[in-house]
């Protein structure tokens, strides 16, 4: 991929890119922690100076859900505590006991405390 008339090669390994490193043509993923380093080079100029940047990718463990939701009631509970999955696709817990508004309330705390 040309970019500016330069044609820029990277590595993932932290090691310095050359001619002989991956092209680019697009976007990296990055899912694990990586140091990307890259280069451009274009005839006639000299070659860039090497530019890097640190990706440092650290899962973080499930929040915690309550079961029932935190709210007022009238009598005591019986409160269960389950991690959250990943809230993609049919990943989330859900409790047939409690109705759609409850897990939207716990969902909506979950992500804004």
């Amino acid at each position: 991929m040309q970019w500016r008339g330069a044609t820029i090669y990277y590595t993932t390994d932290g090691t310095a890119p050359t001619t002989s490193s991956t092209e680019y043509t697009g976007a990296i993923t990055v899912s694990s922690s990586e140091t990307l380093k890259a280069i451009a080079v274009a005839t006639g100029y000299t070659r860039s100076p090497i530019a890097a940047a640190v990706y440092t990718i650290k899962p973080q463990a499930a929040t915690p859900m309550f079961s029932p939701p935190g709210k007022t009631y009238t009598t005591a509970q019986s409160v269960t505590i389950n991690q959250r999955r990943d809230l993609g696709g049919d990943d989330l817990l859900h409790d047939q006991r409690y109705g759609t508004d409850d897990v939207i309330d716990q969902i909506h705390r979950c992500h804004h405390g």
